[in-house]
């Protein structure tokens, strides 16, 4: 079973899931854990560090993010219907080309569900090296 590395919650208790965040972080974005390991901040595949670990999906605050690990992202433009995503090297994304940067994670995401919604299932534990 996938897992989201510990976090504490900034309000709500456990089961609420809100976060403290990058305020560039917005809903539909991909998260890692920050560095120091307190709050969320865009992911990228350039780095272990940047893995994915779920998707916005509410933004209560400025600085606070509720997310999900399994979540269908809806209003979107351009998805592929049963096409594979993945992690980019650009924070925030998803591609259908796996990364190929030397020392780049790869990183699936989801599947195209239609051409405007995305099924994210992110395991932060499942990635391969470049």
């Amino acid at each position: 079973m996938a897992y989201v590395p510990y976090v504490p919650p900034t309000s709500g208790g456990e089961d609420s899931h809100i976060y403290s965040c990058d305020s560039v972080v917005s809903v539909g974005s991909l998260v890692a854990i920050s560095s120091s390991g307190s709050i969320l901040v865009l992911a990228n595949a350039a780095t272990i560090e940047g893995r994915a670990v779920g998707v916005v999906t509410e933004k209560p605050t400025n600085n606070q993010a509720k997310i999900s690990q399994f979540h269908v992202v809806e209003g979107l433009t351009g998805i592929i219907p049963k096409q594979t995503y993945f992690l980019h090297t650009i924070s925030g994304i998803y591609t259908t080309t796996p990364p190929n940067t030397p020392n780049s994670f790869v990183q699936i995401i989801g599947e195209g569900l239609s051409t405007t919604a995305l099924q994210v299932t992110i395991d932060p534990t499942e990635q391969t090296l470049n």
